[in-house]
């Protein structure tokens, strides 16, 4: 299986889990779009866990849903935790992507030359524009603010939520 759509599953946090368990092991998947699932902080803890050990994911689609729908309900706390976890993710995907090897999945070069991206599709090009408004129209990647490539960071938000208790070891 090297792709992945369970968008508009209704998967909720205990289906994230699932997927979080799956992503840990899995060494096959390079894509995956996961949206509109009704996951929340928790869930998405979880899969940003999986991550530390998925070397294979190279495309993750941006869950604007589900982190829309986050963003109404959770206080500002919640809401700064949020966006660090996918923060991790999107980091993680972006590891994977830089080391995958030369002519492999997730290998080639996007129209923005070797940057980094992460992967926006047509469903959420609205909202990307609106939260991005350099963004050029019809660009299909975005690319990757560098603080999201930067490991360090990644690595002292994994180990604040494992001190945290949030996601496990």
């Amino acid at each position: 299986l090297e792709e992945l759509r369970i968008s508009d599953n209704d998967l909720k946090d205990s289906g994230a889990s699932a997927l979080a368990h799956c992503l840990r092991y899995n060494t096959s998947l390079r894509y995956l779009e996961c949206d509109d699932n009704f996951v929340s902080v928790n869930g998405w803890q979880a899969v940003a866990s999986a991550f530390t050990f998925n070397r294979s994911v190279c495309y993750f689609q941006f869950p604007w849903e589900d982190y829309l729908r986050s963003l109404e309900r959770l206080p500002d706390a919640k809401r700064d935790r949020l966006r660090e976890i996918l923060e991790v993710i999107q980091h993680a995907v972006t590891r994977n992507r830089l080391l995958a090897r030369p002519g492999g999945p997730g290998a080639e070069e996007d129209s923005a030359g070797s940057v980094p991206t992460f992967l926006f599709t047509a469903p959420c090009r609205r909202t990307v524009m609106e939260n991005f408004p350099l963004q050029p129209e019809g660009l299909p990647y975005a690319p990757v603010p560098d603080f999201l490539v930067d490991i360090e960071r990644q690595n002292q938000l994994m180990e604040a939520a494992q001190r945290e208790g949030t996601i496990d070891e």
